[in-house]
């Protein structure tokens, strides 16, 4: 019991010396005993302290800004060589089979304006580490109505309905890379909850892989 007594009454003495009035960093009881030689010394001492501080914040605040910049240029280089990467699957000059899926969407429904109807079954062609949106179009008389929908093909997965954030795919509907692309492969009743764009129901992908030397964007 003494021991913490004694603990207490050093956290108590610090506090509150961390509170005494200070002039130009020095105890204000110790200033007043200072003559005006020692002050002026105190004084410039501070401004010296304070000029040091000041410049190395403002150094550490250019690195800081130096080093943003150079990671924004290493992240803009390495967008474009993404892009250019892409665009050579697409055209066939880079990739081997498998960079390039040809995707079928048809059967179920899909919510437009607040409720699920049929659609228009669409296909469409996307290359590795692609996003891309997709339109879906209302089947019948109003098929003026339209809903995007995102997707993606990245990882070895082809994602739908990947929503806006890439890192979150919690509620898309994620197919993982199978040999059987290579022949064309159909997944089934796939259907979404309403955490999704569409809300997909019962609709169905149908994936092939393409060969690299065939095709044409």
């Amino acid at each position: 019991m003494r021991t913490f007594n004694f603990l207490i009454l050093l956290m108590v003495l610090f506090i509150f010396s961390g509170c005494t009035p200070r002039i130009y960093g020095v105890p204000e009881d110790q200033w007043n005993q200072m003559n005006a030689a020692q002050r002026q010394a105190a004084i410039e001492g501070y401004n010296e302290r304070a000029r040091i501080q000041a410049e190395r914040r403002l150094a550490e605040r250019r690195r800081a800004a130096e080093e943003a910049r150079l990671a924004r240029i290493r992240a803009k280089l390495e967008a474009e060589r993404e892009r250019e990467r892409i665009a050579a699957i697409y055209d066939g000059r880079a990739g081997v089979t498998g960079d390039l899926l040809q995707v079928s969407i048809r059967g179920g429904r899909i919510k437009f304006r607040g409720r699920l109807w049929e659609y228009l079954p669409l296909s469409f062609r996307i290359a590795k580490g692609d996003r891309k949106a997709i339109t879906f179009r209302k089947r019948g008389r109003k098929d003026h109505h339209t809903i995007t929908v995102g997707v993606e093909y990245r990882d070895g997965n082809f994602i739908f309905d990947a929503g806006t954030d890439r890192r979150d795919y919690r509620y898309a509907a994620q197919i993982i890379y199978e040999p059987a692309w290579r022949r064309g492969k159909t997944y089934s009743h796939l259907s979404l909850g309403r955490h999704t764009v569409s809300e997909a129901k019962n609709i169905s992908i149908t994936i092939k892989a393409l060969p690299i030397s065939r095709h044409r964007r």
